[in-house]
């Protein structure tokens, strides 16, 4: 059985930066769209592009109150809400070429003075939610049947 050993804060220094955090993202099943704290786009996830048949380059560097707006990308989308009211909120929101329905949260990231630093979405596909809906209760129904 391992020890656990503590380390020093050089050593956590270190391991922070080693993580990939973009391979990391990339390979969750759930999108995840990232701005700061003026609404700016500065990531999403591939899982994000796919489901929304996107390319980066349309939506780096876009504000999201412009994307709401303009309904190109998405509707009722989350993070303006997330923005004006500095507080976490949920929504359904629709990814406008494939017709995606998303179940949507998002957060703010505050920095040391209480402003927003950052605004994140976690978006889950609802068709994705009601396939896992389906399973459990096929797992219910052969419990119950034990």
């Amino acid at each position: 059985m391992k020890k656990n050993i503590p380390l020093n804060n050089e050593e956590i220094c270190v391991l922070k930066n080693s993580v990939d955090f973009e391979d990391i993202c990339n390979h969750l099943i759930d999108s995840i769209y990232i701005t700061d704290g003026e609404g700016t786009t500065l990531y999403v996830n591939q899982k994000y592009l796919e489901l929304g048949n996107l390319r980066l380059e349309e939506i780096i560097g876009r504000n999201i109150f412009d994307i709401n707006e303009e309904e190109d990308i998405y509707t009722n989308g989350v993070l303006p809400t997330v923005i004006k009211t500095k507080k976490p909120a949920e929504t359904i929101g629709t990814l406008t070429r494939t017709n995606k329905k998303l179940y949507v949260t998002g957060i703010p990231i505050f920095d040391q003075d209480g402003n927003i630093k950052y605004a994140i979405a976690h978006q889950k596909d609802i068709e994705r939610l009601e396939e896992l809906q389906d399973n459990l209760a096929t797992l219910r129904i052969a419990y119950n049947q034990e």
